[in-house]
């Protein structure tokens, strides 16, 4: 099948649509309000992110490091040592722009907005180096465009804060199609392109590695005898030098593995879930994410593209190799990683995003053929009218594929129905009477209800230096990072021992039985507890709301409820004292005993001074221990020897 009339095809034309789409979408969906304003992004993971960048900037502006201790979150836990590999990237690039003059928050958000701008330039990049013609570079933009904005799964994981994951998806595509130019036609010095570019990939996100590694292994091994010693040589670079950049942090991780705790792991759908995502049905957001579904050009370009490779297979075409390794591979793992125990710990799902958009590329190889004027001119008469018939039956699906994540043409509702009450739920216009409003799924800034809640706790936190115990995670990663008050909550899926800490990772329902919630009170000295009240007159967590033996309600703040607990906090489980203050990599405290244990976690670099010593101390329901100083001066500190 060649191409009937390419001439007719104004590639310019199609760029330049891409590209005003692109934008548009962009100014909608990232607000210059939001990105240039003086919050971060801080929606569901980015509200973790902000709290990682915030600590690896510390460490690295006071060690030259990118971890360190924080005492302030679990009871004192290593920031930066195993729960961010997939961020340093990120963590760097806001620590650069820092050096610049940029404030933390704005640099954050840059990189953010970054991300979206690449886009379309990490497209026609990709499309250019697997040889597409003009128009089919132009086609696979506008493709990846459309996919970034309206396929629901990438619009999620950049939505909620995989946005590392987003660019490491692009920069794993943009990788093999490099090694393809660079070992089918390329000169050897294409090489000097190729290893930074996947030292870049490992920063930004390592899981990229299983998408790009093995097409790239694959295209070696075809050519291996027909390249020359410096194509050799380039290849032992493009592996040595990801290698050597990931060693820095990964030494880290090394050292502070025996803290690693099973992996709560999701994104991993079954086989079946393939109909339930071409149906466009949600059918578990563990598996699938929380938007709703709309795969419309998801498989339109999976589709598209089985045929194009097949074509490609069939007249020897050299890229099916890479193009059909990849896609296949991912389509395989995002339903079916879960099977397995290694792919099941890395979210598989997340691979459908990097299939999607690489299926665009031979999408775009065949559609411009099959849409070519001349091509619809010579259709039969019959034939047009049974292709409007299906547009017209395509459109609704096309139209509900749009609006879901940008709502606002939607009708509101006009009149209430006939017996309900204000708490009743309203009739929406995609889900009728029993479903939610539907919400523009774009980049927004602290939670109004975050800030009151805050406001509140600094207010009351100085009459009662403790703890603060938090049940929603990212109001817990929020505070973590906007103020320096000690929390125990952030993300469940912590997997570390420190989080024995975290009530709600053993029990999300809070229902520690008899004494068994008091000893919890005790041990990690919680002052505050914080609870969801999404509702006034409802308990959002009864077996622990109604322990009225141990706490007292104090009010409702920005949609919490708050109480104080009715044990008295303490940081020393030995000995008496205060602590004059914990901060990042350093607590301070002032006592007259000659026998001090702190509650706070024990780490084998921390170190005490002057003339002290730390040591381990075994406390029973917490796996990694509290610290111990024998015969301390009358103040000392205890801080991070790295």
């Amino acid at each position: 099948m060649s191409d009937p009339a390419p001439s007719r095809w104004p590639a310019r034309a199609i760029l330049l649509t891409a590209l005003v789409l692109h934008v548009l979408l962009l100014l909608y969906f990232a607000r210059p309000s939001v990105m240039f304003g003086d919050e971060p992004v801080a929606a569901i993971d980015y509200t973790l992110h902000v709290y990682q960048v915030d600590r690896a900037r510390q460490a690295f502006e006071g060690w030259g490091r990118l971890w360190g201790y924080d005492p302030q979150m679990l009871a004192g836990h290593p920031a930066g040592a195993l729960e961010d590999l997939t961020s340093k990237g990120m963590e760097l690039f806001v620590i650069g722009l820092g050096k610049l003059g940029l404030g933390q928050a704005l640099a954050f958000n840059m990189f953010i907005l970054l991300v979206h701008l690449l886009v379309p330039l990490w497209a026609y990049l990709t499309a250019w180096l697997f040889g597409l013609s003009p128009v089919q570079r132009a086609t696979a933009v506008l493709l990846w465009v459309v996919l970034w904005f309206w396929d629901s799964l990438t619009h999620w994981i950049w939505y909620c804060g995989m946005i590392s994951w987003a660019a490491g998806s692009c920069l794993a595509l943009l990788l093999v199609a490099l090694v393809y130019r660079a070992v089918e036609r390329g000169p050897p010095w294409t090489w000097l392109t190729v290893a930074p570019l996947s030292a870049l990939l490992v920063t930004v996100h390592p899981f990229g590695a299983v998408v790009a590694v093995p097409a790239c292994a694959l295209l070696y091994l075809r050519r291996v005898r027909d390249l020359g010693r410096w194509d050799h040589a380039g290849v032992a670079l493009t592996i040595a030098l990801p290698v050597a950049v990931s060693a820095i942090w990964l030494t880290t991780a090394a050292r502070m593995w025996h803290y690693v705790d099973e992996l709560i792991s999701f994104l991993k759908p079954s086989l079946d879930t393939l109909a339930w995502d071409f149906f466009d049905v949600l059918e578990d957001p563990w598996d699938t994410g929380m938007a709703p579904v709309r795969t419309l050009f998801r498989f339109l370009c999976l589709v598209a593209a089985c045929f194009m490779l097949w074509r490609l297979r069939r007249e020897k075409d050299p890229r099916w190799l890479p193009l059909g390794v990849t896609i296949g591979l991912c389509l395989f793992l995002s339903y079916g990683g879960g099977i397995f125990e290694a792919t099941s710990k890395i979210q598989p799902y997340r691979l459908m995003m990097p299939a999607t958009l690489l299926a665009a590329l031979p999408a775009a190889m065949l559609l411009p053929q099959l849409l070519a004027p001349a091509r619809l001119r010579a259709m039969s008469r019959p034939t047009k009218i049974l292709l409007v018939l299906l547009l017209v039956l395509l459109l609704p699906r096309l139209v509900r594929t749009v609006v879901v994540a940008m709502p606002d043409p939607l009708p509101p509702p006009h009149r209430t129905l006939p017996g309900s009450t204000p708490l009743d739920f309203k009739q929406e216009p995609l889900s009728g009477v029993f479903g939610f409003p539907p919400a523009p799924l774009r980049h927004l800034g602290t939670d109004p209800n975050h800030k009151a809640l805050r406001s509140w706790l600094l207010e009351h936190y100085k009459k009662r230096p403790a703890r603060v115990l938090v049940q929603d995670w990212i109001l817990g990663e929020y505070l973590a990072w906007s103020t320096r008050m000690p929390i125990l909550g952030g993300l469940e899926q912590r997997a570390i021992h420190h989080a024995d800490a975290h009530l709600f990772r053993s029990h999300p329902k809070g229902d520690l039985k008899g004494k068994a919630l008091r000893d919890y009170f005790v041990r990690y000295a919680v002052g505050f507890v914080v609870v969801r009240a999404p509702q006034p007159a409802l308990h959002t967590l009864p077996d622990l709301e109604g322990r009225k033996d141990l706490l007292l309600y104090v009010g409702k703040e920005g949609g919490y409820r708050i109480y104080l607990t009715k044990v008295l906090p303490s940081y020393f489980l030995r000995g008496k004292g205060r602590v004059l203050s914990q901060a990042f990599n350093s607590i301070k405290v002032e006592t007259a005993s000659d026998d001090v244990v702190i509650r706070f976690h024990w780490m084998e670099t921390l170190r005490c001074r002057p003339g002290c010593t730390v040591e381990r101390f075994k406390v029973p329901g917490d796996r990694v221990g509290f610290i111990r100083v024998k015969k301390p001066p009358r103040r000392f500190e205890i801080y991070n020897g790295y």
